[in-house]
This record gives structure tokens, sequence and C-alpha cells, in this order.
């Protein structure tokens, strides 16, 4: 939601003239500390709640720009703190222009600001007073303790009681009843000895009764009361709390927000920073400081950056905050060092990591409700390849697994890894099957086969037999061996990749290539010396050894095309087109086999 345009503030503390222009529904300063930062959104809670910090009025003398004092006494000129925001008419009221600037001066001799519009003397302040009175602006400092966290609470007391739905007021009324009623003995002696009727009444105003209150939390099966959790757990519910009271209320509110990843890990962080961007931002413009790459990196549309920084001042001793629109690598770098440099590998690992966390959930989900063994593959395309494989060649049988796709290699090994430690045993075995290729062989390296045995005639490792599961390559077909011991003559000892493509037949792939059912592409390479650098058409130079039908075995395929395959191969494969699959289905029927043995000894 963007409230305000642009942001110009002079003279106050650190500031000594500084502009905030196209401002976004979340707008990040970012720089080093000291720099400032905390200091323009002191400024911006200064203009709306006439406080620096909560509960802190301004003290003119402490909160003047030193330049400016310096300056105003050389000067013998009058000393001012001022403020200016442009507002967009955003509820396009037919009393306001478009756009419009609202100031706010300080001076020594008032606690309180003058306001004006500036450009535009038509607005009728009580115009001005109703727009300005429908803001909400909350300021979260950095070091965030109870004492903050009841003010919040204290806003959720304010949304609630004015939500009839929430109850709040019958809830209130019931309560004195019961009270009531359980002290008639109290309320009749008093009467008596008195002569008046006294009864117990609910206050109407149950702040001090919100602030008293707590988050019950679950750890493990225990409620733990938020108050003893960790700082970064209390820190995650402030911005959930503003964010319900917003929906709540009447008002449009703004937040000012200093470094919201405190306390937290970095992957907490990145998921606090998309909440930011995509869900808070819906109904509040935010203005907030960080220092951390999972806030700086975001790059929506609707997020605008700058960078704080201190520089020498106005020709007086000290120094002063500016900001400008952060627009390059360069500028993070000299602002924040090291940590812009690995904040996009550090944003891509936690997609990644936040991927792997989702398919491993939905993979459990599907393990809940399996009733047959698993294999997990690849993707969805294996998955239609290998179903009609069976079909195929085990025409009279019911299938004897079932396929799962998880959709890569790095997932595969991360899930069935994962199994292995979690614990809880299934009543029927897991497979994970990978390409034998790069980016399968890089997911399972040796190293880390070398702590699993063979399972016996497979190639596949015993992950956990206790409970079934299990990890490993497909099998290498004949022509592909063949194609290695020829390239082994030619001096070129290399493992050639085996993909679920792969192990169809020479013939129908040569068919499904005349049907444009497949594409291909040639692996190309870089070689260089110390003077020369050139690029290699590996697939020619392997190619001209084969023969042509055995080409396609040393380039790879075009993943655009393995959908269009799989179908094909689904509507056109025969029984002699993928005996090669045989292994595979042969493996997890000793591996069902050894594990129903293990289960009766149990």
């Amino acid at each position: 939601m963007k409230i305000i345009e642009k942001v110009e503030v002079s003279y106050f503390r650190s500031v000594y003239s500084l502009s905030l222009t196209k401002c976004e529904d979340v707008n990040i300063l970012i720089g080093q500390n000291d720099a400032g930062k905390s200091n323009i959104l002191k400024a911006l809670n200064l203009f709306f709640n006439n406080e620096t910090e909560l509960t802190s009025p301004i003290e003119f003398i402490e909160d003047l720009s030193r330049s400016r004092s310096e300056e105003a006494r050389a000067a013998k000129g009058k000393m001012t703190i001022w403020i200016k925001v442009t507002f967009n008419n955003y509820e396009n009221w037919t009393s306001l222009p478009e756009t419009f600037v609202v100031k706010r001066t300080w001076t020594r001799y008032s606690d309180q600001p003058e306001t004006t519009t500036v450009g535009n003397k038509n607005i009728p302040n009580t115009t001005l007073g109703r727009f300005l009175s429908k803001i909400a602006f909350h300021y979260v400092p950095a070091v965030r303790g109870r004492d903050i966290f009841a003010h919040y609470l204290t806003l959720l007391h304010d949304a609630l009681i004015d939500d009839e739905k929430a109850g709040i007021s019958a809830a209130s009324a019931g309560l004195v009843k019961r009270i009531n009623e359980s002290t008639s003995e109290m309320a009749q002696d008093i009467e008596a000895r008195l002569g008046f009727e006294s009864s117990i009444g609910m206050p109407r105003d149950l702040r001090h009764l919100f602030t008293a209150l707590d988050f019950t939390t679950k750890f493990s099966h225990h409620d733990v009361p938020l108050k003893k959790r960790g700082d970064g757990i209390q820190a995650r519910h402030i911005p959930f709390i503003l964010s319900f009271v917003a929906s709540q209320s009447k008002k449009n509110h703004i937040w000012g927000y200093e470094e919201p990843e405190n306390s937290l890990e970095l992957g907490r962080a990145f998921d606090l920073a998309n909440q930011f961007q995509s869900d808070f931002a819906n109904n509040n413009q935010i203005f907030l400081t960080s220092h951390s790459p999972a806030f700086y990196s975001l790059n929506q549309d609707n997020v605008k950056k700058w960078l704080v920084r201190s520089c020498d001042g106005h020709g007086f001793e000290g120094k002063a905050t500016v900001a400008k629109p952060l627009d390059s690598v360069t500028d993070f770098d000299r602002s924040v060092g090291i940590a812009a440099l690995i904040s996009d590998r550090a944003k891509d690992l936690h997609e990644k990591i936040e991927k792997l966390h989702e398919s491993a959930n939905e993979l459990k989900d599907r393990l809940q409700d399996a009733e047959m063994p698993q294999v997990i593959v690849e993707g969805p395309t294996d998955v239609t390849i290998l179903k009609h494989a069976s079909r195929l060649l085990y025409p009279e049988q019911d299938p004897i697994c079932e396929f799962i796709s998880a959709g890569n290699a790095n997932k595969v090994v991360s899930f069935v890894l994962g199994l292995a430690d979690l614990g809880r045993k299934y009543p029927f075995p897991i497979m994970g099957l990978l390409d034998d290729d790069y980016e399968g062989r890089s997911q399972f390296l040796p190293k880390k086969q070398g702590a699993y045995k063979l399972f016996d005639g497979t190639r596949v490792r015993v992950i956990n037999r206790d409970r079934g599961i299990y990890l490993g390559f497909l099998p290498r077909p004949s022509w592909i061996e063949d194609a290695e011991g020829i390239l082994k003559v030619e001096g070129n000892e290399l493992d050639l990749p085996v993909t679920i493509e792969s192990l169809v037949s020479k013939e129908f792939m040569a068919q499904a290539v005349d049907a444009n059912a497949i594409g291909f592409c040639d692996q190309m390479t870089t070689a260089k010396n110390a003077n020369l650098k050139t690029t290699i058409n590996l697939s020619n130079e392997l190619g001209q050894y084969l023969e042509n039908d055995s080409r396609y075995l040393v380039q790879k395929i075009d993943e655009q095309s393995k959908t269009e395959f799989s179908e094909y191969f689904q509507a056109n494969a025969r029984l002699e087109s993928c005996e090669a699959f045989r292994p595979i289905f042969e493996w997890i029927k000793s591996i069902i086999d050894v594990f129903q043995e293990n289960q009766e000894e149990q």
C-alpha cells in the first residue's frame, strides 16, 4: 500500500537534509551501524505521533541537528526541525488533489508542531485533519523488550474492542456476572454495614489486562509461554500482531520497523522478508532498516531500497546522514562488505532448502497413504516410462510397486537419506532410483556411496536394511557398455551417462528420432592453455568413433522434449523396446523378498 510518495527530513539528529523519493510498499534502508538509518524512522514517528521513540516526546535541543545548530548560531538564524511528507490520495478523496505535501515544523518554544500544506493552500484544515487521523504509524525499535511487546498487545486490544464480532464486551459481562454470583455474600455484608449496594464491575478500558496477556506456544508436546521462548520466536509475533490490527482497523497503517531480522537465523530471515514483501505490505506501507541479505536482496517491483551513509557535514564539524537510491552491487559492497557478496548465494540456497522441505513433506504425505513398495525417481516423465515398461514386461501381473516423482536428483537423495534418519518404519521397502549421469552422480557421490553396501546383484545401496530403505542408479544396458568399449580402444575412457530414455532399445530410439518425438543437443566444452582458448564439440569428437545409431549416447537430451518422448513411448513402445528395464523390476522383487524375510524374523 503506497500512502507516502516522498519523505523529506531536515535538521533532525544526524540528518541535516535528506529525502526519500518514489517510495514503494516496502522501503528498505541499509547501511553501516551508526549511519543514521534509525533516525529516518524516528523522524517519521515524530511526524505522525509527535514522539521520537515509543512514549518519548521530542527534546528539541537534543534532537536538533548539531550542524544546523552551529549554522543557526553563526548566522543568528531560527532553529527548527521540519519534516515534509508527500501523500498519495490513495482513497481518492474528491476534496484532495492526487498528491499533496504536509509539512510539520518544531521549534524550541512549543511541544506541538506547526502543520501546514505546501504548494496548495486550498486544502481545508478540517479535511487535512480527517485525512491524517485515518493514518496510524507504528514504530518498532531494534531492541524489543517485554514492554515493547506489551505495547503491541494494547493495539490488539483496541482492534478487538472495536470489532463486535470478537465478543469482548459480551465476554466481559459474562465474567463480571460469574464473579458477582460468587461474591454475593460479601456484597450483602457490604450493603448491611455501609448502607448502599456495591458490586464488582469490569473497567471499560481493558488495556492493562491485555498487557498481561501472553501467547502459549507449543514446544515438543508442551505448552510454553511465549515470554519463555527465545528472542527470535517472540520477535516473529510482532509483525503478525500489527498485520492483524491493520486488517481489523478502519485506519490505514504505516510501519517504521528497525532490523526485523534481529535474533533470527538466516533461513527464517528469508521467510520473514518474503512475508513483509508479499503479505504484510498488502495492507500496510513499510519503512524498515536492515543489515540482512534476506531483506536487501528483495527485488520485486513493490520494493525500494536506499543506501544510508554518514558523510562530512555542511561546512561544520561532524557528519550528516544522507540516503541515495540503491542501484548497484558496488553500493551494496561498500555498505555491508562481505555480506553483499553472499546475499545472492544465500538466497539461492535458502530457496533450494525450502523447495526440498516442501517436496519432502509432499513425499511423506504420499507415503502415509501408500499400500505397496515405493520407488522414488527424478521426474514425472520417468514415472510415465517406468509404469508403461512394467505393463509391457509383466502383462499378467499386478504392479509390484508405485513410482513417485521427486522432481530432481537432489530431492531423491535428500529424501531417501532423510528417511533413514527418521526412525519411522514403513510396512514396505522404499527405493530411490537415480539417473547415472552428472546430476545423479554429483548428488550421490562415491564417497557417500562408500558408507553403504551394495545390494547383491544390483546397482543399489542398502541405506537401512531393517527399515527397507535403498538408493542407487539405473542399470547400464549392453549398447552403452559396447560404446564405452569402442571409445576406450580409441583412447577415450569414460562412463557414458544413463538416463531413463537411454534404456529404450536403439531401434526404438531411432524410431522416436525419425518421428521428432525426442531431441538431442551436442555436448560442448572449452579447452585452453596459457596462450590459446577454443570451444570443442565433444559429441563430434567422440561420435566419430561410433555408428550413427549410437551417436545420441554422447549427446544430451533436450529437456523440452522429455514429456513428448514419454508420451510417444507410452503410445508406441512394445515388449522388445524395453528389455533393458527388466533389471529394475528384478531388483525390486529381490528387495521385497529380503524385506519380508526380515519382517518375519523380527
